[in-house]
Parts: C-alpha cells; structure tokens; sequence
C-alpha cells in the first residue's frame, strides 16, 4: 500500500459485520474497498468457536413452515422489544427483524449451510433459530467472498486518529511493526468490537447506576477508534449491566457466586424488601437502599449440590465474612457481627408473616408467595451488593446505519455495524440476534454508503 492511500469505502474492524460491510460494498461496480483489523486475521475470535451463538435468528416462512411454526417479523420485533426491556431502538430494531430473512437468504448465497430444523436456541423463547452446519466452513465461505470481491485487507493495524479532509476522511493507523500509516477514504463504516464503556461518553437510561461500582476490567477504556467517531462528534448511546455480589468486608465485593437470584432480599435493620424472583423488584430494592446494599437470605440447602471447591469457598465465606448461619427464631450464633439483633429479627418475622398474609388474599401475579423454605430450613444471610458489570453502547445509528451525532442528525460520510453500535439490544440480547444484527447492519451499512458515493458523483458531474 502507498503512504497516501485512496479509497471509497474503508471499513474498520473485520468481525462479522465488518467482513459482512465489505462483502457488500465490494459488489457495488467499481467501488474500491479497504479493510483494517486490528488482530492478525480477519473474523479474530478467540473462543472454540468463531462467532458468539453459532447461529443465527430468521424469519423463515419455508423452514419454520415444514415445521408448523407461524412467525412474522412483527412478532420477532415484539418478542425482541420485551427482551431489550423496551429500552433498544425501535425502528433499529424494525429493521433488524424485517430485513432477517434477507440476511439469511444472502448468507446462504455466498455458500453457508445452515442446519435443516429450525430451533428455538436457549433463552431465546421462541423457535426461528438456525445453526450453522459447520463453522469452519461459514469462515471459510465469508474470506473467500473476501477475495473474490477484490477487498484489501490490512490486519494487525489499529486506528488511532480519524478527521475530516474535504469531502472525505482520512485515516490514521499503526501497524504491529510501530509504522504509523494513513490512508484517504469518501466513506468510513466503524464496525470495531469493543463495547463502548466509558461513562464519560455514553448516555445512560438510569441516573442512579453513576453511583454504582464498576468490575469491568476494560471500563473508561474505549476503543481508540470509538473514541475518535465521538470526536468527530458521533452521539453513544448504551447502558449498564448490573450484577450481584457478595461482600467479604465493607469495601470489596467478591464474585464468589451465592444463590441470591432465590433468596429473599432484606434490609440491614430487617426490613424485606423483595421476595419474589423478579430481578427488576430486586434490582429497584438494591439501588433504592444505602450504598446499594441489602442482605440476602436463602436456605442452607441451595449450598448442597454445589461443587466441592465452591462449597468449601461458600463455608469459608460464612466463617470470615460478614455472614452468620442462623436458624429461624433462634438467638445469633456466638462469633457472629453484632449487627444482627433480636430486633432484626423481629422486624424480619413481622414483615414476612405481613407478606404472607399479602399474598394469600391478593393475586400471586402481584404478590408471589414466600418461598416455601421460610420457617422450615436452616438460614444463610450475607451481605450483597448491586455492581455494574459492565456498559454496552455504541454511537447511535439511524435504520439505514448512519452515525448521528449527539441532536440526531446524520454525519456525512460515516455509518456503523456490529459492536461499535448502541440501542440495537437493549437491556438484553436474544440469542442469535448478535449475528443476525452484524449481518443486516453490517449489509445497510454497505448499501448506505455506496449510495452516498452515488450522490457525490452525481454532484460532481452536476
């Protein structure tokens, strides 16, 4: 490559959508294509396997058909919608579901076999899910749709700088060796892994997760690249992740798994505060108390069918930590926190016999019963805490995949796919829509942007 590259098209980041963005842009005639990966390969995955679910969702009115199942893409848009916690973009997700068939259909065209039955893939809720008959090969079929539409790619190159050269962008990259390169495009299609996880950029739906602790190793460390689109004044979007985690002393909390998500949540002087199993009640009782904090209270017997190492860490926990092991009725164990009273469990006793006669005279939808191990089992406390285990966001995109900035308008010459967007998923992915949306973004992507090299021609001659 020259020192001063031209280019149309230059596309950063060879995941899925990224390989996807310049397989399309590449079909488009006389349309020069570049390719920048910051890995030594393209589709650099590092699990067994080379994408997250090894499947992809579809409306497919043929295969579900075979199999009596109806589906429309309304409904995929509604079951999606509900999963994101209504907090994704709607038209974003629009076009998800109603351009999927195409997806899969194109996909097809380049030569990936998909298995003959549809599924309903694990915690998906609903079968329209088609595996990939081999991996290997659907890797195999995407590099040489790479090669056969005369794509440039340029591996183990991170970009660093980005910034607007008259009507177009110019790039700036470094190589592995530490040559630093630059290269001139018309158009830039972001589509860089690496969630957007920096506070400091990133919008969020709830003000009150500022105040909550990050265990995210990579948090406030964006994506160079990102960073440079939010520069180039590319609006985020994106929101937390929040987790539970148990708290060995009164600053650090531990990821040593306890069944938590079954117990019943209660405050430090006794009070309940959630009962049910519904983590969005869980979740408003963490952030609504002092320093996001609560105790939680599950039976001895969810410790039985543990493995040995984590079992032994569990016992562990209660010997050192600020736990004790009571039973129900009974006066705090010698050796244990002060903190626990006669008082706390009065408080206790009283609020779970007020929750249980709740619930017996109002609907179980309103007011789920108390577990039924209450009163009859041995009893763990310990104390938990609401984290934030990570942020995922992105720059914002309208449904044909351009970067807007922060009002909502669009950017000349910049569009996104894949990790590097926000507000696709929501408050949480369905299984095989993280394929199926680096697959249609990664398409509209492509297609938006040879447009917008059609429009600029069209000046020109004008």
């Amino acid at each position: 490559m020259s020192e001063h590259a031209y280019y149309d098209i230059a596309v950063v980041g060879a995941g899925l959508a990224g390989v996807c963005a310049a397989i399309s842009a590449a079909a488009f005639p006389k349309t020069r294509v570049l390719l920048l990966e910051s890995a030594s390969k393209p589709l650099p995955y590092t699990k067994t396997l080379p994408f997250y679910d090894g499947a992809i969702n579809a409306v497919d009115p043929a295969a579900q058909g075979r199999q009596g199942i109806f589906d429309s893409p309304e409904l995929f848009m509604q079951q999606t919608l509900e999963r994101s916690g209504y907090r994704a973009s709607p038209e974003l997700v629009r076009e998800l579901c109603y351009r999927s068939y195409d997806a899969k259909i194109w996909l097809r065209n380049l030569g990936a076999e998909f298995m003959l039955k549809t599924v309903q893939l694990p915690g998906s809720g609903f079968p329209r899910g088609a595996y990939f008959r081999d991996l290997s090969q659907f890797r195999e079929c995407l590099l040489k749709a790479l090669l056969a539409g005369g794509v440039d790619c340029v591996c183990s190159a991170s970009v660093k700088q980005m910034e607007q050269k008259d009507e177009g962008w110019k790039l700036t990259y470094a190589e592995s060796s530490g040559a630093i390169r630059e290269v001139r495009t018309l158009s830039v299609i972001a589509c860089s892994g690496g969630f957007v996880s920096d506070d400091r950029i990133c919008s969020f739906h709830d003000p009150r997760n500022k105040g909550l602790r990050s265990i995210d190793p990579t948090h406030g460390r964006s994506a160079d690249f990102l960073k440079a689109l939010v520069r180039n004044g590319a609006g985020c979007v994106g929101m937390d992740f929040l987790d539970y985690l148990t708290v060995l002393n009164d600053s650090v909390p531990t990821q040593l798994r306890l069944p938590t998500q079954a117990s019943v949540l209660v405050s430090r002087d006794g009070r309940l505060l959630a009962a049910g199993l519904d983590s969005v009640e869980r979740t408003e009782a963490l952030l609504s108390s002092p320093d996001h904090t609560a105790y939680a209270l599950f039976p001895s017997s969810m410790t039985e069918n543990l493995p040995k190492a984590q079992a032994q860490a569990i016992w562990r926990v209660f010997s050192i930590g600020e736990a004790v092991c009571v039973h129900r009725g009974e006066s705090v164990q010698e050796g244990s926190f002060s903190f626990v009273s006669e008082q706390f469990w009065r408080t206790l006793t009283a609020d779970l016999s007020a929750y249980a006669d709740r619930a017996t005279r109002m609907n179980e939808r309103q007011t789920p019963a108390l577990p039924q191990w209450i009163g009859s089992e041995k009893l763990m406390l310990v104390k938990v805490t609401l984290v934030k285990q990570r942020t995922l966001g992105g720059v914002r995109i309208d449904p044909h995949a351009q970067i807007l900035n922060a009002l909502g308008s669009p950017i000349k010459g910049l569009f996104a796919a894949g990790e590097a967007v926000g507000g696709v998923h929501g408050k949480s992915c369905l299984p095989g829509n993280s394929e199926l949306a680096a697959v249609v973004f990664g398409r509209t992507a492509a297609e938006s942007a040879s447009h917008y090299l059609l429009s600029l021609k069209k000046l020109k001659d004008f």
